[in-house]
């Protein structure tokens, strides 16, 4: 075998030119596959880390009523006796840290404008360890994060919400809302920080105050939800399943599901992927079947010979097959090489892209070096290689010795 698959290695690089021409659009269209997953895996990953990190975290809990009911009024159907509950889930060996939010609506003002505003009770020390890299403060800090002056609440404010008031970091606001027993109350926060999103909507109506704060406002002591941070994404699943079991009575809901933008980008970039692969495979497929098929051409006197002196017929579609595989191998290994490069290459230039659809924040590109997906796409790509020798192949195989010899 060993003796055929040499003959292969010597027939490949007759035509040097040729082999090479194939060789590299093999290569190239590797490169493509690679590089495109290897974006898209990153923009997956930047994506599912922005919504966990920018505040959903990776699971939140619900009274089981909040998610088969609506509400008639604010926080009808919230969560109250919560510390057991806090400990239990503290408890579970997947969970980081968890915490408590209040959501809530009214409207703010700095004693000459009022706008209406979308409120978040937060625990600001927990909540600043979840969002820091995708909720950016630009000016102070999150609301409690230093001691807070006896009789004194605070509160920060999104941006845009902050431009319209012209309102700046030591200011006083007037926040009014409704109870969950409807009625109005009013208190002063100290303004202690403005932030962004990077979505304009939110930075345009965004409170964020302590969650004593928010449950003083609304003379309550329940709270909207839970927020779940585990140390690992990968560990929502499971750790959802251990969760609902021992806390019966509450909804455990994962990020993907609070976030379904998240699946529609994921589609929609899978299927132009597989798109992408259909017509790569289809270059390959031609590029190698077009050498092949030349190759059988230029040694049909050849092959003719070797069936006069007795060679197996099958050791002639076997020869064939070999001279696939071994450009399909050559082809994945040198676009593997290409790959790597051009991922660092792109990976050290700091490339900054401009603000997806939405936002306001330019992100850097990058590209993940997917390991799994380069053995994939190497071995569909010795696989086709080898199918796209399997006609010429036959042909080869099955030639009449005479016509062989004969052929001019």
């Amino acid at each position: 075998m060993f003796k055929f698959f040499r003959l292969a290695v010597k027939n490949v690089f007759r035509n040097k030119w040729r082999t090479a021409f194939t060789i590299s659009t093999v290569s190239i269209g590797f490169v493509a596959i690679i590089v495109a997953a290897g974006y898209m895996d990153y923009v997956f990953e930047g994506l599912r880390e922005s919504f966990i990190r920018g505040g959903t975290g990776h699971i939140q809990v619900f009274n089981n009523r909040y998610m088969d009911n609506e509400e008639e009024y604010l926080l009808e159907y919230g969560i109250t006796d919560y510390q057991p509950l806090v400990k239990r889930i503290n408890d579970h060996s997947n969970v980081r840290f968890v915490m408590k939010r209040i959501a809530f609506q009214g409207l703010i003002s700095n004693g000459e404008q009022t706008k209406v505003f979308l409120g978040k009770g937060i625990e600001p020390r927990k909540e600043s360890r979840l969002s820091t890299f995708f909720v950016r403060m630009e000016e102070g800090y999150f609301p409690g994060i230093f001691k807070e002056q006896e009789g004194e609440m605070q509160g920060a404010i999104g941006q845009g919400l902050a431009e319209s008031l012209n309102a700046k970091v030591g200011d006083y606001l007037t926040l009014l809302s409704t109870t969950p027993d409807g009625i109005q109350n009013a208190i002063d926060i100290k303004l202690t920080g403005v932030f962004t999103t990077g979505i304009p909507e939110y930075d345009n109506r965004q409170v964020m105050v302590n969650i004593s704060t928010a449950q003083l406002l609304l003379h309550t002591d329940k709270i909207s939800n839970l927020v779940v941070v585990l140390e690992e994404t990968t560990q929502t699943d499971q750790s959802i399943g251990s969760l609902q079991q021992q806390n019966a009575g509450f909804s455990f809901v994962p990020w993907y599901d609070l976030t379904p933008y998240y699946k529609s980008v994921v589609a929609l970039y899978k299927r132009g992927f597989g798109v992408l692969g259909v017509i790569m495979v289809f270059v390959v497929l031609l590029a190698s079947s077009n050498t092949m098929t030349m190759s059988v051409f230029e040694r049909t006197k050849e092959i003719g010979t070797n069936l006069s002196i007795g060679t197996p017929r099958y050791r002639i579609w076997l020869n064939h097959i070999y001279e696939g595989f071994l450009i399909g191998l050559l082809a994945s290994l040198i676009g593997t090489l290409l790959s790597y490069m051009v991922i660092y290459l792109v990976n050290g230039l700091d490339i900054t892209m401009p603000p997806p659809p939405g936002r306001t924040m330019a992100y850097p590109l990058s590209i993940t070096a997917v390991h799994s997906t380069i053995a994939i796409v190497s071995f569909i790509t010795v696989a086709v290689c080898m199918l796209a020798s399997v006609w010429p192949a036959y042909r080869a195989s099955n030639l009449s010795i005479v016509d062989a010899l004969g052929y001019r």
